[in-house]
């Protein structure tokens, strides 16, 4: 099987499996989840973000920057350098004026 990237046989073995888990997560199409939520101030590595349940999650690939309510769009990640909770790799993200004040004392 081939998934159109090559990789140098000097490449450490932590570039191969990334590059395989990728190719392996295009090739099998994995489902995105949308989940709504506000972007909250605090994280060690990572930005953190809170679910409209109440869960506080870790954000990595493309998140908001601002504070404020939002949709994002992405998939759980399996492995992350976030120190806080789940992570989720963003992939794309809109406001969401329908959370707009949710949860503003709960920060």
């Amino acid at each position: 099987m081939h998934f159109g990237r090559s990789i140098p046989v000097s490449a450490p073995l932590g570039a191969l499996v990334f590059a395989m888990s990728a190719s392996l997560a295009l090739a099998t199409g994995v489902d995105h989840e949308s989940l709504p939520g506000t972007r909250i101030d605090g994280g060690v590595e990572c930005p953190q973000f809170r679910l409209t349940d109440g869960e506080v999650i870790s954000l990595m690939g493309t998140p908001p920057d601002a504070l404020g309510a939002y949709t994002l769009v992405g998939r759980w990640a399996r492995v992350s350098k976030c120190m806080q909770g789940r992570s989720f790799q963003v992939q794309s993200w809109t406001i969401n004026l329908d959370l707009a004040g949710f949860n503003d004392d709960a920060n």
